[in-house]
């Protein structure tokens, strides 16, 4: 477990810690009494758990949702220690063990060639939060029109990581090395250079994946990609364009290529770069 990721499970546990302390303050002692109304430890350390699991399955299904609608299928859906991922063509169940993996990740990738690739992706980004955002709502909600005590305790938690899930990706840039929803949704909506680094990617992604190979990915994509400011999105067009010369044939790729790859190692998750296959 690398020093960044411990660095950023801390930070993120101390401001959910503030988050719920806040939150706390703000609550009335009959609201309390009605969430804690069972005095069994365990099913309070039951509901949180569950409550966890949920808010995060929920956000990255929310994602899943807005690709799968406009006819993407699903490529990686990762929550604890569940993951389904796609392999040979087939989804697959697995159980994850990278730690970096743990917040949840999913991924959609498109069957066809979209007229307008920046703008479905645009709802697949929005998904998460949207789907987190009307999840504590709702559950707050309900919270507010029954009472049961088996169930309080989980409505209200649930309701309230869901809520700081939806701030967590929409108020920050960046989350660890990568950029959140919020700021994804603004890329690509963006007229500048960001919009065009943004599209110029997904054009590529989108053009690989309809392909099954990168033979097609547009050297103007490539080079605008690489004209982005951060490492991780540099990254993919050397990437792409390693593998169109495999694809192409050539049996001795540029060694310059592959040594600037390399140089982004550093800027991603282990798991993640070794699906790579960069040697």
């Amino acid at each position: 477990m690398n020093r960044k990721f411990i660095k950023e499970s801390l930070i993120g546990s101390l401001l959910g810690a503030c988050f719920t302390l806040a939150a706390y303050q703000f609550i009335d002692q009959d609201t309390l009494s009605k969430i804690f109304a069972s005095d069994n430890p365990l099913v309070i350390l039951i509901s949180v758990v569950l409550a966890v699991f949920l808010a995060i399955a929920i956000h990255e299904f929310g994602h899943i949702f807005f690709g799968i609608i406009q006819g993407f299928k699903v490529e990686l859906f990762v929550v604890g220690f569940f993951g389904i991922i796609r392999k040979d063509g087939k989804l697959k169940f697995f159980l994850n063990k990278d730690l970096q993996y743990f917040g949840g990740v999913a991924a959609t990738s498109p069957t066809k060639k979209h007229k307008d690739i920046r703008k479905n992706f645009a709802w697949i980004v929005a998904g998460g939060p949207l789907f987190s955002l009307l999840l504590g709502l709702g559950l707050i909600l309900t919270f507010t029109l029954q009472d049961n005590y088996l169930l309080n305790a989980f409505l209200v938690f649930t309701g309230f990581i869901s809520l700081a899930l939806f701030l967590a990706t929409t108020l920050p840039e960046k989350s660890g090395s990568f950029f959140t929803d919020r700021k994804r949704l603004q890329r690509l909506l963006d007229k500048g250079q960001d919009g065009k680094v943004e599209l110029a990617l997904l054009e590529s992604i989108n053009q690989n994946f309809v392909d099954g190979h990168c033979q097609n990915i547009r050297s103007e994509n490539l080079a605008i990609i690489k004209t982005a400011k951060e490492p991780f999105i540099q990254f993919w067009g050397y990437y792409f364009e390693l593998q169109q010369q495999k694809d192409k044939g050539i049996e001795s790729p540029d060694e310059s290529i592959l040594t600037k790859l390399k140089s982004y190692e550093k800027d991603f998750p282990k798991a993640a770069w070794k699906s790579f296959g960069i040697e």
